[in-house]
Parts: structure tokens; C-alpha cells; sequence
């Protein structure tokens, strides 16, 4: 759980693993799966969430401007990325969308990266990578 403190308007609120597993996937290790690591990317303005278990949870801020997000509701939750093992440590790169996960034994590099696909007629294409389709 994480626990937001609006200190202006004496209000506060938590976003919990529970908000980015939607019913249907809910299985007994993610109802049980604890956040070990956490930043926030100010260029994404997404919070990221490391846990236990090796999963990568997103949150993105949906607060218009630069104002910070004044309950619950103003944090979009985001597809779940599952690595393996437990995150140690999480880091966001400077103007480069990458995030850097240390676990016991190796370090991952996760990019952000567009997807775009096109169809029309009989040719179908999807961009997979910055250099490939």
C-alpha cells in the first residue's frame, strides 16, 4: 500500500496492489504480493511500483497541469509488468522513459516504448522496436 498525504487540504488516501489487478486476475500470489520499491517518473507523471513477487505496477497521474493528484481518483491505474523475482530497487532515467529494476542478482532496463501498427487491404505492419517492423 502506499499512503498520500495532502498536507494543504488535510486529506489522505493509498493506492494498494489491489488497484491494478482488475477481477480477472486476480490469483492468490498477487492478492498477497507487497510493494518492496517505488518511484515516480516526473516526465511519464506515472508513480512505479516494484514488488515482492517481481512485478512492476504503473499508476499514472491524471491531475491536469502540474498540480499533484488530490485523492485516489485522479491516478489511473496501468497494465502490470511481471519480471520474476523480487525488486529491489527501482530507478527513472532523465528525459529517456527508461526504468532501471535491481534485483538480487541481475539489473533489467525497461524501455518505453510506442507501439503502432497499420492495416489496409492485404498488408498488415507493427512497429516493434525503434528499428524493427
Amino acid at each position: 500500500m502506499i499512503r498520500f498525504w495532502h498536507l494543504q487540504s488535510d486529506e489522505n488516501y493509498n493506492l494498494t496492489v489491489f488497484d491494478v489487478l482488475n477481477s480477472d486476475s486476480i490469483n492468490t500470489n498477487m492478492a498477497t504480493d507487497k510493494i518492496s520499491s517505488i518511484v515516480y517518473d516526473a516526465r511519464g507523471r506515472s508513480l512505479v511500483a516494484g514488488t515482492r513477487e517481481g512485478r512492476l505496477m504503473f499508476w499514472k497521474n491524471m491531475a491536469l497541469g502540474t498540480d499533484s493528484p488530490l485523492d485516489k481518483d485522479q491516478w489511473s491505474p496501468q497494465p502490470i509488468l511481471s519480471l520474476g523475482k523480487q525488486i529491489q530497487t527501482l530507478t527513472v532515467g532523465k528525459n529517456n522513459g527508461v526504468i532501471v529494476c535491481k534485483q538480487s542478482d541481475e539489473v533489467i532496463i525497461v524501455s518505453e516504448t510506442k507501439i503502432s501498427a497499420r492495416m489496409s487491404g492485404n498488408f498488415k505492419s507493427i512497429l516493434k522496436g525503434t528499428d524493427k517492423i
